[in-house]
Order: structure tokens, then sequence, then C-alpha cells
């Protein structure tokens, strides 16, 4: 599944999001961040954790920009994706 938003300049904007990602390639901007953390002592989104003496981190305001995610689960609270385009295409496509 391919999904894509943010076109033309439209800002997406996500509000207590957890992420498992395997690999990330973006731009960021992080303020407050805790990272290395014990992923089942992440406290910052209530009720949500990670697996106990897996990698984690954690922070304030995350701005990312140019995102490319390979990602096993994602959560959030609020999640505004302006312009949504979502792909179901079976086999392997790559998307960067």
């Amino acid at each position: 599944m391919r999904l894509t938003g943010g076109l033309g300049g439209n800002e997406v904007t996500v509000e207590n999001m957890v992420v498992d990602v395997a690999v990330a390639r973006t731009a960021a901007t992080l303020t407050g961040i805790q990272l290395g953390r014990d992923a089942g002592t992440l406290d910052a989104v209530p009720g949500l954790r990670g697996p106990v003496g897996t990698f984690g981190g954690q922070g304030r305001t995350i701005t990312l920009r140019d995102v490319r995610l390979q990602a096993w689960a994602v959560t959030a609270a609020t999640f505004s994706l302006p312009d949504l385009t979502m792909k179901v295409i079976p086999g392997v496509h790559e998307c960067f």
C-alpha cells in the first residue's frame, strides 16, 4: 500500500503519532527529543509503548519533510492528510 498526500504545498499534520519503522529517510526538525530510550518506557503518547528492550525515541514536536518510510505500523490520534492518494497494487513496487 502506498499513501501520498500534502501535494501542492498542502501541509500534512499528525498528533500523537507512533511509528514502528524499519527504514526512514527525511529532513527533520526535532524539539524536546529523547532518543535511545527503551521503547517500553516511552510515555509521550498516553497508553502507547513499544516492546520492552527495543530501541525507542519520542519528542514534543517533530517536523518532517520529504518523508520516505518503510514502516511496520503507524498509529495516530489525528492524521490530517490533504490530497490523499492510496494505491494497493499486488507485487513488489518500491516507492523510493
